[in-house]
């Protein structure tokens, strides 16, 4: 942290058959963040299975998630029925759930402000 601001574009969480991969450019002395977050499954690291971000003020950043193009886990049809779907080019996937009308957690502010 230089100057009050956090760059890190190499920041890995590595768990039970999951992996997060974390970018961030937070700046402590004007409040902001804009920090992206990929998690990878074992099943197919290839690409992103979730795609978070956390971008403005860290009072009250704007929070997205969206599902990567990485595939399903056999078995599974969504793990996230509510976020939107990226495509890889020249595939066309159908997002259905096993479970239906699963909404989007709501994210806390973990900045603490």
């Amino acid at each position: 942290s230089a100057g009050g601001v956090l760059t890190d574009k190499g920041l890995t969480v590595q768990g039970n058959r999951a992996t997060a991969h974390t970018a961030t450019r937070t700046n402590f002395g004007n409040s902001t963040t804009d920090t992206t977050i990929n998690f990878t499954i074992a099943e197919d690291p290839s690409a992103p299975y979730l795609i978070t971000t956390a971008r403005g003020s860290m009072s009250s950043p704007a929070l997205n998630v969206v599902r990567g193009t990485a595939k399903d886990p056999p078995g599974m049809a969504s793990t996230l029925p509510g976020a939107q779907q990226q495509q890889a080019p020249q595939q066309q996937q159908q997002q259905r759930s096993l479970i239906p009308n699963i909404p989007i957690p709501n994210i806390p502010n973990i900045f603490g402000r």
